[in-house]
């Protein structure tokens, strides 16, 4: 089972519901919660289920979702108590330098593989930075021209080549 919460506009207070899910062990394996408001008020509360119960989840994505370097540490610090957390997709956030060493760590010690996240530490003037790296979680967007009254100027009109209207699917992610 895969979650999906790009860009569904998640807060703080819905990804709260969410974590209470995460906390009984769910079937989900994948969570997309990338390009959404969590901040650290939200992505605590994965931090903190991640850490505790959930031995399902392999694969949290919460990039750019304004969470401050404190909580990427708790981040960091769910991954080294639940080894079922394999991959994790972090930039886009608050990475000083405390994220940055706690990832840097984690990868170091073994236990995220850089194939397994979006960031790679590297050090400048003695100081743990990170940068991105394109290992994302595996995506393939499709495209469907929109039929009907509120199609943009720029986009083409009309029937598809069967001669029926087109399903209209924008964004589509399919794995």
């Amino acid at each position: 089972m895969s979650g999906r919460g790009i860009l569904n506009r998640i807060t703080r207070d819905g990804i709260n519901e969410l974590s209470k899910v995460l906390e009984k062990n769910t079937a989900i394996e994948v969570l997309d919660l990338g390009y959404n408001r969590l901040e650290d008020d939200g992505a605590i509360h994965i931090a903190n289920a991640l850490a505790s119960l959930n031995t399902n989840l392999k694969t949290l994505v919460v990039t750019s979702n304004n969470i401050g370097s404190k909580v990427m540490c708790a981040l960091a610090d769910a991954m080294k108590t639940n080894t079922t957390l394999t991959n994790i997709y972090i930039w886009g956030n608050k990475l000083e330098e405390p994220a940055a060493i706690a990832f840097a760590n984690l990868i170091d010690n073994g236990r995220l593989s850089k194939e397994n996240t979006d960031v790679q530490a590297y050090v400048v003037d003695g100081a743990t930075k990170l940068c991105e790296l394109s290992h994302q979680i595996s995506r393939h967007t499709y495209f469907a021209p929109s039929y009907g009254d509120d199609v943009p100027s720029w986009q083409p009109r009309g029937k598809n080549p069967r001669g029926s209207d087109v399903v209209v699917m924008k964004n589509l992610t399919v794995y």
